[in-house]
C-alpha cells in the first residue's frame, strides 16, 4: 500500500493551494482526484475505473464527509493488497427485465459496481419511468449519496439502500447497539435519497437535495480513530 501511494505521489502529487488558520493544508480538488486515481491504478485497477474512484473520494472529501473520503484511500488499497477484493474485476449484469437489473460485482470495489448501477438505473428510469437495480458480490460503497447526485441533477428521484456487509468470517456485522442497549447487535445499514429542487438559471442543471445517513447515531467509520478501549 505504501509503495502504491508513493508511486502515485511521484506521478500526481496533490497541489496545495493554501494553509488554513488551523494548519490544515488546502488541496486542489482535481489534483487530489488524480492522486487517488493514480494510487488505485498502480494497484491494478483499470484507468477509467480508477479515475471514477478517485473523483468519488475527492468529491466526498470536498463535501466534508471525511470519514468516507480521503480517510478511506489506504483502507481501500489494503483490501486490494490483501486479496479481499480484485482491482481488475469488472462488474456485469447478471439478469434484467424492463425496469430492473441485478449486477454481480465479481469482487470489484464497491464504487466501481455503483458506477455501472448508476448507468443502468438512469437508462431504465428514462425509458420505463422507474428502475430498481440490485448490486451484490462487491465491497464498501463509500458515501451512499454520491452516485445519486448526478441522477438527481438530471431530474430523477434517486434512492439507495445498503445492508452492512458480512464480516470476513461469514458472521453478520455487529456495528451498533439497539436503542437503549449497550452491546452491538446490528449493522448500520445506511440509506440515501436525492431529488431535484429547481433549475439553475446559468447552467440549466437541476439544484439537488441529498440526504445520506446511517441508521445509527453515527457512521461506523467515525469510530475507527477511537481507542479500542473506548468502544462505549
Amino acid at each position: 500500500v505504501a509503495r502504491a501511494g508513493a508511486a502515485a505521489a511521484s506521478h500526481s502529487e496533490p497541489v496545495a493551494t493554501g494553509v488554513s488558520a488551523e494548519g490544515s493544508v488546502r488541496v486542489d480538488l482535481e489534483s487530489l482526484a488524480r492522486f487517488c486515481a493514480a494510487a488505485y491504478e498502480r494497484a491494478g485497477m483499470p484507468a477509467d475505473a480508477a479515475a471514477s474512484f478517485g473523483t468519488t473520494i475527492a468529491q466526498t472529501e470536498a463535501w466534508r464527509q471525511s470519514t468516507h473520503g480521503i480517510q478511506q484511500l489506504f483502507d481501500g488499497l489494503n483490501t486490494l493488497e490483501g486479496g479481499i477484493f480484485k482491482a481488475d474485476a469488472v462488474p456485469e449484469i447478471r439478469r434484467q427485465s424492463a425496469g430492473t437489473a441485478v449486477i454481480d460485482g465479481q469482487r470489484c470495489m464497491g464504487q466501481v459496481a455503483m458506477e455501472l448501477a448508476k448507468q443502468v438505473a438512469r437508462k431504465k428510469a428514462k425509458q420505463f419511468g422507474v428502475a430498481m437495480v440490485h448490486v451484490f458480490n462487491t465491497g464498501w460503497l463509500g458515501a451512499l449519496g454520491n452516485p445519486l447526485v448526478e441522477l438527481a441533477s438530471e431530474g430523477l428521484l434517486a434512492q439507495a439502500w445498503c445492508r452492512s456487509p458480512t464480516s470476513a468470517d461469514g458472521k453478520p456485522p455487529l456495528d451498533a447497539a439497539p436503542f437503549g442497549g449497550r452491546e452491538s447487535r446490528l449493522g448500520t445499514s445506511p440509506m440515501a435519497i436525492a431529488f431535484p429542487s429547481g433549475t439553475q438559471a446559468e447552467s440549466g442543471a437541476s439544484s439537488v437535495v441529498v440526504s445520506d445517513f446511517s441508521t445509527a447515531v453515527m457512521a461506523r467509520s467515525k469510530t475507527t480513530p477511537c481507542s479500542p478501549k473506548a468502544s462505549r
